[in-house]
């Protein structure tokens, strides 16, 4: 075959592959939601010595709001992990009292909040133990409310109450006791809806992961009550590079 020939059947090879090239290329165009969400927090921890003589009781309520801008789904899937940066925490309020066969020995309240981390949402994992298609809110990752406390001596001081919650980085089901699992769409969302809609409710009653658990533990509840929604939204719009300069061609 003469080099004009060879020449000929490489073209025509090239253009027939550049059609199933360009087909491999195409990727899926992202789905972009706007999440909000809103809960109630409750906690309740029971300790108490065996011969019943020595008991506390701490409980902690507060009201959470988040808000996240063009969370990300592609095929069905969350393409996170998103952090809820726009997150508020109010009313919040904290109990303590310790008791004894003969009385009050110490009681503690607070109703401000001293600090706190904001939420989370994180896609399915086999490792997390739930499956692609489904995700998982932590509605806050951590929330301390302090006290002020006195004792039966006339004694005065502080103290405080801490729930966290952790990321689900390792191979056990239950990724924690804050977190909820929420199961996305098949499909996307048409754009003007009003979006998705799921209920936030889980109480867990467990002493394994309670909040300052140890021996003593007797009752350990945390409750969240609350609904988040994902509505779409537009795409980020693209940054258009500059062309590159002339100056200095010819």
């Amino acid at each position: 075959m003469s080099t004009r020939l060879r020449i000929a059947a490489a073209a025509a090879a090239a253009l027939t592959l550049a059609p199933a090239v360009a087909d491999a290329a195409v990727k899926p165009t992202p789905d972009y939601y706007n999440l909000e969400y809103v809960a109630d927090v409750s906690y309740r921890h029971v300790r108490e010595t065996d011969d019943a003589d020595n008991k506390e009781v701490t409980t902690a309520s507060f009201h959470l709001r988040g808000e996240e801008d063009r969370v990300e789904v592609l095929d069905g899937q969350l393409h996170g992990p998103f952090s809820v940066r726009g997150m508020i925490v109010t009313d919040a309020s904290a109990r303590f009292a310790s008791t004894t066969e003969g009385g009050t020995d110490e009681t503690c309240s607070g109703d401000e909040v001293g600090s706190y981390r904001h939420g989370s949402l994180f896609p399915g994992r086999p490792a997390y133990g739930w499956p692609a298609n489904e995700m998982a809110l932590a509605p806050f990752m951590y929330v301390e409310i302090p006290m002020t406390c006195s004792d039966s001596d006339g004694g005065s001081g502080t103290s405080r109450v801490s729930l966290s919650t952790f990321s689900p980085r390792t191979n056990r089901p239950a990724p924690s006791r804050f977190h909820i699992r929420l199961k996305l769409p098949e499909a996307g969302v048409k754009k003007g809806s009003r979006g998705i809609e799921w209920s936030l409710r889980r109480s867990d009653s467990g002493k394994r992961d309670c909040p300052g658990r140890d021996y003593y533990t007797r009752v350990c509840t945390t409750t969240v009550d609350g609904w988040l929604r994902l509505t779409p939204a537009k795409p980020p719009k693209q940054r258009r590079g500059r062309a590159p300069s002339a100056r200095g061609t010819r």
